[in-house]
């Protein structure tokens, strides 16, 4: 079947199926909207519109390798999940925190004003907001250089989109995607949020859990890798 409806579609849409196949298996997440910082506007991704335009064709083409495709209408997110459990990216424990605190951060603003789906922060924020959390407590290891570098990574799976400047300079600003939301699932959340509150170093061991059939991110200290 998969092949006799690749074979239905012009060359172009051949070399578009290709390059969006490929393009989600990189960063795992595509999002709707995207801001496109050459015009300074939010505009429709066509990736995400292929998609959906053949969603049967892409479940059928990574369900050879042991992929599911998820499509969120309300948020507006693709995004991929092993069910063989290969394939899992880990993150370190700094980096872990950072999406915690995102994510947290997100939710509330949503929740403030639930037509926003595209959060807007800056570096004095982030800072703030993991000196609010407590988690340099949790991690010796988060400082604003490792800050930077977290976003950078989280940028490259379009769970951030930047906007001013780069996360390497003194200041900069981003956009939190809804894409957040399917980077930890609220199961875990939920246990990070209880190892936080303890402020005990021994509770991180939450983060060496697989993860489950949400997550896209597998968690692990640098120490056991």
């Amino acid at each position: 079947m998969f092949e006799n409806e690749i074979e239905k579609m012009t060359r172009g849409e051949k070399d578009m199926f290709k390059k969006v196949a490929n393009h989600l298996l990189y960063t795992s997440f595509i999002t709707r909207r995207t801001y496109d910082k050459t015009t300074k506007m939010f505009k429709t991704n066509q990736m995400y519109i292929f998609i959906e335009q053949y969603y049967s064709l892409f479940e059928d083409y990574f369900s050879f390798v042991d992929i599911d495709i998820n499509k969120d209408d309300q948020d507006g997110v693709i995004y991929t999940s092993s069910i063989s459990e290969y394939n899992h990216l880990r993150i370190d424990v700094p980096t872990t925190l950072l999406v915690f605190a995102l994510r947290s951060y997100y939710e509330g603003e949503v929740s403030k004003n639930p037509s926003e789906s595209f959060i807007l922060m800056n570096n004095i924020q982030v800072m703030n907001l993991i000196n609010e959390l407590g988690l340099s407590n949790l991690s010796k290891r988060i400082s604003s250089s490792t800050v930077s570098s977290s976003l950078s990574y989280l940028n490259s799976y379009n769970i951030l989109n930047r906007f001013i400047g780069s996360y390497s300079d003194p200041s900069y600003s981003f956009y939190i995607t809804p894409a957040i939301r399917y980077v930890i699932s609220s199961e875990k959340m939920n246990a990070l949020y209880s190892s936080i509150t303890k402020r005990d170093e021994d509770d991180i061991t939450i983060l060496d859990e697989k993860r489950d059939s949400t997550s896209i991110f597998d968690s692990k200290s640098e120490e056991e890798k």
